[in-house]
């Protein structure tokens, strides 16, 4: 029974498969067949259709088919057709549930259909077709979108680029599901959105396309993403200790940023403290725990409508608190076995540790802890590199918290730089340079340049500190640098050279110096030229050996020096001077040499006849001047005769004839050094003798003035000089006679008590208006006796001043004596157009008969006619014994 059964089978599948081939025959294949469309009813294989089939376009010239698994299915066929109606080709079989389909026309619409089949004996049995699905060769959405917020206005969307597309379009709106506004294509895969409004959420998708035929084929959208346009996060954050109990935080500016917000922890994650707002791009955060990490994060704002927007928080840095690096380290050789380093302070820090090394990388050895800012690392290898460094550190709760060490400097020990180098010109031609000693030198080595900057000649080695440089050029400038060496197993090992110090030769010393007086205030000084010299400079002064003035530089061989003090011996002494480099480089000072200035001349000169036969000279006091010495002559322009010198500012000149004119200059001298210093000559005066006559041995009289009244009366004065040392009571008379020698009238005239060497006026008159000559004659010339001390006391001691009135005049005399004088005895002419129009006279005395030293006594002088000057005549002034 069951053989039959299977021999029924076999016969069923048999039958089964001519018909299958009858059908395949008869009908052509197309894949769009509805009988291919529709599912087999029973192919013996219990296969199902492939269902869940889908197409998918992976880029613009590939679209890939998938379904779901066939239960008991070998492999899967995958047709493809451009038309969904046409033929379809069969594309190949594949194993798993899905097929790439690449190497399409994009933009093309292509339609798939899936059989599922199995192998059963080597050949394969179908399921029926599976519904038949389509889709477009397009690019591909993008993916990747992401917005960056690059300022406060703006948003850069950026995305991954799509294989095969042409460009993208980029689509923006403020609400996420609708109103999208196309920004507009781009071929990169980003694009900038300027323009936003701070604070606003922005939301951004992105299709790619490829340009087919001059159509674009669109892909899908991206995605949605979004921002805020609001201040970039801060970049490039830092956080630097600058102390031992402070931090900065610093960060690059952020576009459009009103200020930023800095945050402080002692926890990465949690924990921060909002330090403030600022608007620059750094903060100090100070007030610390030395030791302690500090963590940092920094957001920046902007406000919009008085409200901050704020940027993402930046990176978190971190940092800890300990002292600041030493900063401007230096290593300096201070001798050939020891070098000095030295650092700035650091704030903060309790103390610093120096490390040296003979080697820069490596093997540092502690040198010590010191709390100052510099340590003396002595016991070197002459000529051996060293290397330091340093590092601060602050001592918390006993333990040292250190700085970073700082950066590695090096010195080689070798001998100091000499200091403390000048050079001196001592000649002309030779220069000396010193300079301080170098500890440890064995010897100096002195270099000369005529160039500041090269050239320079090792003029040798010496072992002291000073080196004489002859055979130079006289005024030339030159250049002098010193190194100092120390000799180490045969071979030098030199210092740095010293600064450089520079030096002009002298000038040769100004020689043949004169000092000439010009005049009364003025004296020129001379010299011989000095070779090479720019200038002079000359100096002037009232002593030899102190206080000399530099009167100012000239660039000629004399100097006019004015503005002097008449009579008076100046010094002078020069010195030349050559401009190098804008200095004026000098020579030596001169010899000094002097002159005196001349008197000034006696400013007028005035004179008497004493009598016949001799004139009294007068001139004016010369301030300053020992004497004068008197010349006469009897011309005026030639043959003067010096007629000697006198100490007084006047001199009588005897044995003259009678009735000639004579004309006599003074010249004032001053003895300086035992030498005659004199003024130039007085103006010429001249004069003729006899207008006086001597009417007894000590008296002489002359006619001075006249004058006749309206009723025909003369008034002849006459002065009377009293020329003895004593007090002399004078009583004269007089005749008068025509000019035919006929007497016409006689008077008497007297004058009591005329002082010594006084004047006295008299006056008489006549009731003719005839006179033609007077002759006088001695009636009485009595000898009082007075104390000898009248004679310094009397009226040569008394001062007269006159002030005019409307009537006359007010006489004020002083007595500038050292006694008292009784009274005064004084005498007024009034004069209009040089006459005599009036006279008056008084009597001064005190209250209680005596005009005290220092003191002054006035009177009232009348005159009844129109009058332009006054003459005033003190007569007497005496003490009785």
């Amino acid at each position: 029974m069951s053989k039959k059964r299977g021999t029924i089978s076999r016969s069923r599948r048999l039958l089964l498969l001519l018909c299958f081939l009858m059908v395949f025959v008869l009908v052509p294949f197309t894949a769009n067949t509805k009988v291919l469309a529709q599912p087999l009813t029973d192919t013996g294989t219990n296969l199902s259709a492939p269902t869940g089939v889908k197409a998918e376009s992976t880029s613009s010239t590939a679209v890939t088919v998938s379904w779901t698994q066939v239960e008991g299915a070998t492999g899967y066929d995958v047709f493809r057709s451009e038309s969904q109606d046409a033929t379809y080709v069969h594309l190949g079989s594949v194993s798993e549930p899905s097929r790439n389909c690449p190497g399409l026309t994009t933009g093309q619409t292509y339609y798939f259909k899936v059989r599922a089949y199995k192998t059963v004996n080597g050949s394969k049995v179908y399921s029926a077709f599976s519904s038949v699905v389509s889709a477009v060769a397009k690019p591909s959405a993008p993916t990747g979108v992401k917005t960056v917020v690059t300022s406060t206005t703006a948003v850069t969307v950026s995305w991954e680029a799509v294989s095969g597309a042409s460009g993208y379009d980029v689509f923006r709106s403020e609400s996420k599901d609708s109103n999208y506004v196309h920004l507009g294509s781009v071929t990169t895969t980003s694009r900038s959105c300027p323009g936003l409004t701070t604070g606003q959420t922005y939301y951004f998708k992105v299709r790619a396309y490829k340009t087919v035929n001059g159509s674009k084929v669109y892909s899908a959208f991206s995605s949605v993403v979004s921002a805020v346009a609001k201040p970039s996060a801060p970049t490039s954050v830092k956080a630097e200790a600058t102390s031992s109990t402070a931090v900065t935080v610093s960060w690059g500016a952020v576009s459009g940023a009103t200020g930023y917000d800095v945050f402080r922890s002692e926890s990465k994650d949690s924990g921060y403290v909002h330090l403030g707002s600022v608007t620059t791009t750094s903060r100090s955060c100070p007030g610390l725990t030395i030791g302690q990490t500090y963590y940092f994060k920094v957001r920046s704002y902007k406000t919009v409508n008085g409200s901050k927007v704020y940027s993402a928080f930046s990176s978190v840095v971190s940092v800890a608190t300990k002292p600041s690096v030493p900063t401007g380290v230096k290593a300096v050789a201070t001798s050939s076995s020891a070098i000095t380093v030295s650092w700035g302070a650091v704030s903060g820090a309790t103390g610093y540790d120096v490390y040296r090394s003979e080697t820069k990388d490596s093997n540092y050895v502690h040198l010590g802890s010191v709390t100052t800012t510099s340590r003396n690392c002595p016991g070197l290898t002459t000529g051996k590199t060293y290397y330091f460094k340093v590092r601060a550190y602050k001592t918390v709760n006993g333990s040292k918290v250190y700085s970073d060490y700082c950066s590695v400097v090096s010195a080689v020990t070798k001998p100091s730089t000499p200091t403390g180098v000048k050079a001196v010109a001592t000649s002309p031609t030779a220069a000396t340079v010193s300079w301080g000693a170098v500890s440890g030198a064995t010897g100096y080595d002195v270099y000369r340049s005529e160039s500041k900057d090269s050239n320079y000649v090792l003029l040798g080695s010496v072992t002291t500190t000073s080196r004489s440089c002859p055979g130079l050029k006289s005024g030339t400038a030159y250049y002098f640098k010193v190194r100092a060496y120390k000799t180490v197993n045969g071979t030098k090992v030199y210092s740095d050279y010293s600064s450089v110090v520079s030096v002009t030769t002298k000038l040769s010393t100004p020689t043949s110096v004169k000092a000439g007086t010009t005049s009364t205030s003025a004296i020129t000084v001379s010299w011989g030229a000095v070779s090479g010299a720019t200038g002079y400079d000359v100096y002037r002064s009232e002593s030899k050996d102190s206080n000399y003035v530099l009167l100012g530089s000239v660039t000629t061989t004399s100097r006019n020096c004015p503005g002097l003090k008449s009579g008076t011996t100046y010094y002078f002494k020069v010195r030349a001077y050559k401009t190098v480099n804008g200095t004026k480089v000098y020579s030596d000072y001169s010899s000094v040499v002097s002159a005196t200035t001349k008197l000034p001349a006696p400013a007028s000169m005035n004179g008497e006849a004493t009598s016949s036969s001799s004139i009294m000279v007068v001139w004016s006091d010369v301030e300053g001047a020992t004497g004068y010495e008197v010349y006469r002559s009897e011309s005026r322009d030639s043959n003067y005769v010096n007629l000697g010198s006198v100490s007084t500012s006047y001199r009588n000149c005897p044995g003259l004839s009678q009735g000639k004119t004579y004309y006599f200059k003074v010249r004032a001298y001053k003895t300086v050094n035992g030498s005659k210093v004199y003024s130039d000559f007085s103006p010429v005066f001249s004069m003729k003798t006899n207008p006086w006559v001597y009417i007894g041995s000590d008296i002489v009289i002359t006619e001075r003035y006249s004058y006749v009244t309206d009723f025909g009366v003369v008034y002849r004065f006459f002065v009377v000089k009293n020329l003895s040392g004593k007090l002399m009571n004078v009583s004269t008379s007089s005749k008068a006679y025509d000019a035919s020698g006929n007497l016409i009238a006689a008077d008497d005239a007297s004058y009591s008590y005329l002082a010594p060497y006084a004047t006295g006026i008299f006056y008489e008159y006549y009731s003719g208006g005839n006179v033609d000559t007077i002759s006088y004659f001695e009636t009485d010339c009595e000898t009082r006796e007075v104390r000898p001390s009248l004679i310094t006391n009397g009226v040569e001691n008394v001062a007269t001043s006159v002030e005019t009135t409307s009537s006359g005049c007010v006489v004020t005399a002083k007595n500038n004596g050292s006694e008292a004088v009784d009274f005064l005895e004084i005498r007024v002419l009034f004069f209009k157009d040089g006459y005599v129009v009036g006279t008056d006279w008084n009597y001064f005395t005190d209250s209680d008969y005596e005009i005290k030293p220092g003191k002054s006594i006035y009177k009232q002088f009348n005159c009844y006619e129109d009058f332009d000057s006054v003459e005033v005549y003190v007569a007497d002034g005496y003490v009785w014994n």
